[in-house]
């Protein structure tokens, strides 16, 4: 995951952190987001990433940069986003 997100220019800037818990799940934390991204098992790689680069382009700049505090990539075709609720 890691050499994944090192050759894409837009992906190293965008994460600053992965965490892989023992069940080979892989979640992320962003350099300029409040929230969690949660890619379930770390296969299909590029298929997550290129949602994950759909929600940074055509989501959040219309919807706030802070209004989710978790991003759901596991599963195919989809992206969970959950609200903050206040």
């Amino acid at each position: 995951m890691a050499l994944f997100i090192n050759k894409d220019v837009f992906l190293s800037a965008l994460i600053g952190q992965i965490y892989v818990k023992r069940i080979l799940k892989c979640f992320s934390y962003q350099r300029s987001a409040t929230f969690m991204i949660d890619f379930g098992q770390c296969i299909r790689l590029e298929n997550k990433f290129m949602k994950l680069k759909v929600l940074y382009m055509k989501i959040l700049p219309f919807e706030g940069w802070n209004k989710y505090n978790n991003v759901i990539l596991k599963y195919k075709n989809q992206i969970i986003v959950n609200k903050e609720i206040k």
